[in-house]
């Protein structure tokens, strides 16, 4: 697993990580123009 997309995963939790990592390259919420 790309360790992004396990930062992604704490930050956000397992379901919606997950769903985030579907929408690559996307910018995690957390940051300026994050969804």
């Amino acid at each position: 697993v790309d360790p992004l997309v396990r930062l992604v995963q704490a930050l956000d939790g397992p379901v919606d990580g997950f769903d985030r990592r579907l929408d690559f390259p996307a910018p995690d919420r957390g940051k300026p123009g994050g969804v």
